[in-house]
């Protein structure tokens, strides 16, 4: 037992919920308009795949674009301290 902890340090995570839940908001009505738009005709399973493919890469995106480039952060550690 001569190793040393591997967790060495913890942190505060916080999520902006009124954020996040637009973010959400706004890739679910993307999702739905490009579905509605593009897609029609098709199967029930190619609405869900197509759909689900878009909404998580327009959440994905946008998450990326407010805390890298707009730098108004979804998700943010707060702070650092030591783990004992």
């Amino acid at each position: 037992m001569s190793q040393g902890n591997p967790y060495l340090y913890a942190g505060w995570f916080v999520v902006d919920v009124r954020l996040l839940s637009f973010v959400l908001g706004v890739s679910l009505l993307l999702t739905v308009g490009t579905v509605a738009m593009f897609f029609r005709g098709k199967t029930w399973r190619d609405y869900l795949a197509v759909g689900l493919v878009i909404y998580f890469l327009a959440v994905t995106v946008l998450i990326v674009l407010l805390n890298g480039l707009a730098n108004y952060p979804v998700f943010r550690i707060e702070s650092m301290f030591n783990f004992p």
